[in-house]
């Protein structure tokens, strides 16, 4: 079944005189409970389409449907709630608060949707990512690794369908960055979800289901 499905997508940056079409005429469909990797040359279009399927940006044309929803049409208050609860994003800045502990930086984004906290899942999810004992820990404290395993947990942290993540090794060394990926990749198996992820390193595009290149 598809989770995902993109139609006629295009997407043009508009800068003085200067026109950069990205995405041309893109349709492609992602299956539920897939690793999809996207892959490409920098200036290509994946960070671009990745945030066009997260309702971050909006295409010129093209048809998006994500759960069967046509994530264009909805409202202000519908959008934030797509990706409140449909969507789980990993970056490769990790966006931790400083200020805030782990465990207070894997569920604010459940706090801000004003959401349920379920914390017997928090605590698996901790446990599984090797950071339970670092739970009460300020982020300036935590080597990059463990920084995006905590990010890593507030992607999983509201249960969404779907993980969306950019470059998620990219600030990390190879031995790190590799543990990283076996353990979101892990993450998304064990609880079902899909994993879209940007990605300029083919080895680890040879890891997922579906590459997709642009």
């Amino acid at each position: 079944m598809n989770i995902i499905e993109i139609r006629n997508l295009e997407k043009t940056y508009v800068d003085g005189d200067n026109k950069n079409k990205v995405i041309d005429n893109l349709s492609l469909n992602i299956e539920e409970k897939k690793f999809v990797a996207i892959t490409g040359k920098s200036g290509s279009g994946k960070s671009t389409l990745l945030n066009i399927i997260s309702g971050l940006d909006t295409a010129d044309k093209g048809l998006v449907m994500v759960n069967g929803k046509n994530i264009h049409k909805p409202n202000d208050a519908e959008l934030s709630s797509f990706r409140a609860n449909d969507l789980g994003f990993v970056f490769q800045d990790f966006n931790l608060i400083p200020v805030l502990s782990v465990y207070d930086n894997i569920v604010l984004p459940i706090k801000i949707s004003k959401g349920n906290i379920d914390r017997i899942y928090i605590d698996e999810v901790m446990s599984m990512l090797g950071i339970y004992e670092k739970k009460d820990v300020l982020p300036g404290k935590l080597s990059g690794g463990q920084r995006q395993r905590v990010a890593i947990a507030r992607a999983l942290a509201n249960k969404p369908s779907i993980i969306m993540a950019d470059e998620p090794t990219g600030n990390l060394d190879k031995n790190t960055g590799d543990i990283v990926l076996n353990l979101l990749v892990e993450g998304i198996r064990k609880y079902n979800q899909t994993l879209v992820m940007v990605t300029h390193d083919m080895d680890i595009a040879a890891k997922a289901d579906q590459i997709l290149r642009l």
